[in-house]
């Protein structure tokens, strides 16, 4: 009887290849969604000053452009580290914090090596130099056009829903906050 419930559970879940798409996780399509600054007290003491419009793709459905500029209040260099806090949707409503933390040091030059694609679009854009190297220059980046479809994919499967990201950049020395957003997006099923 027990083998019995386990196969029908595992039917009813996974589904038979081609037949049907598990409801939890599996292969997965990113939605990207809004961009916007963080709380008041997770913001840093002199924020970056962001702006940008974005339009969808009409031949890819999930693929985004997006147009706008930032001012970098401090040197985009590898003495900053990123903390990237993942927050997701809760099935009774409300945001669940940490559902996935990722911490990383030296952020310029592990941008540029491990996000190519979105490196050389920054720096062909904002910079006249799609090889632009580390640190990035101060002051005004203009961008237009540059495309939310990254060509990587990080992992084969994820869990299916809403999540929200909150972006802290810190000076890797003292742990001063210099940069904080929050990105909006959507996994959903790949078809």
């Amino acid at each position: 009887m027990g083998t019995f419930v386990a196969i029908l559970l595992l039917c009813l879940f996974c589904g038979a290849p081609g037949k049907s798409i598990n409801s939890v996780m599996g292969p997965f399509r990113i939605i990207p969604g809004l961009i916007e600054r963080c709380p008041p007290e997770l913001e840093a003491k002199h924020p970056v000053d962001f702006h940008y419009g974005r339009v969808r793709s009409r031949i890819k459905q999930d693929v985004w452009f997006y147009s706008g500029n930032v001012t970098w209040p401090f040197h985009f260099d590898d003495t900053l580290s990123i903390k990237a806090t993942i927050a997701s949707w809760g099935s009774g409503g409300g945001w669940k914090d940490n559902a996935y933390v990722v911490k990383m040091d030296k952020v310029c030059s592990n941008f540029r090596t491990h996000i190519p694609n979105l490196w050389h679009q920054l720096g062909r854009d904002a910079y006249n130099d799609p090889n632009v190297k580390c640190p990035l220059p101060l002051g005004p980046a203009v961008f237009k056009n540059i495309t939310a479809d990254f060509g990587f994919t990080p992992i084969p499967s994820f869990y299916y829903g809403k999540y929200r990201i909150t972006l802290l950049v810190a000076k890797t020395i003292n742990s001063e906050t210099v940069a904080c957003l929050r990105v909006f997006g959507e996994t959903v099923p790949k078809v």
